[in-house]
C-alpha cells in the first residue's frame, strides 16, 4: 500500500492510546523524519502491515494457479551466471572481514561520490560539505573501513 499522495483525501478515522514514553518516541522520530506525527505513524503502520502480509507462509491458490506453479517447478533448471557470481563472493559481514575503526571522520577520508543511499539523506550532504574540518569537530560522527571502502556511522 503506497503512502497517500498529498491530493488523496483521508476519510477513515483511526484512534489509539499510547503511554507518554511512546508518544515522546513517536514525536521525536516524526521530527527526525521531517513528517507530521500523523504521517509518521500512518506510514510506519502501513510499512509494518505490508511486511506482515508479505511474511505469510500459507498461500491460497486456485487449481489452475497450482498447476501452473507445479509446471514451473518441473521445468529443467537454468544456469544463472549473475546469481552464481553473487553467491561466490565473500559476504561483507563475513568474519574474515577486518574492519578498521571506528574512527572520527577526517580530511583523510575521501568523500567524493559518497551517497548515504537515501533520497534526500542528510548524511550525504553532511559528508559532501566542502569544509569538513568544521563538521569533523563533531565528536559523534565516525567511519568504519576496510581497505579503500568505508561506512559512515553516527552515534
Amino acid at each position: 500500500m503506497p503512502a497517500a499522495t498529498p491530493s488523496a483525501t483521508r476519510s477513515a478515522r483511526l484512534g489509539l492510546r499510547a503511554t507518554p514514553e511512546q508518544e515522546a518516541v513517536l514525536r521525536r522520530a516524526a521530527e527526525v523524519a521531517h513528517k507530521s506525527l500523523t504521517d509518521f505513524i500512518l506510514d510506519s503502520a502501513c510499512q509494518a502491515a505490508q511486511q506482515t502480509l508479505l511474511d505469510q507462509r500459507l498461500f491460497m491458490v486456485s487449481g489452475v494457479q497450482y498447476q501452473a506453479f507445479m509446471d514451473l517447478l518441473e521445468q529443467p533448471e537454468q544456469t544463472n551466471e549473475s546469481l552464481r557470481d553473487l553467491l561466490s563472493r565473500k559476504a561483507p559481514w563475513d568474519a574474515a572481514m577486518t574492519l578498521r575503526g571506528p574512527e572520527p571522520l577526517g580530511p583523510q577520508h575521501l568523500v567524493e561520490g559518497f551517497d548515504c543511499g537515501k533520497t534526500g539523506g542528510s548524511t550525504t550532504g553532511w559528508c559532501a560539505t566542502p569544509d569538513r574540518r568544521k563538521a569533523v569537530a563533531r565528536p559523534r560522527r565516525f567511519v568504519v573501513g576496510e581497505d579503500d571502502r568505508w561506512w559512515a556511522i553516527s552515534a
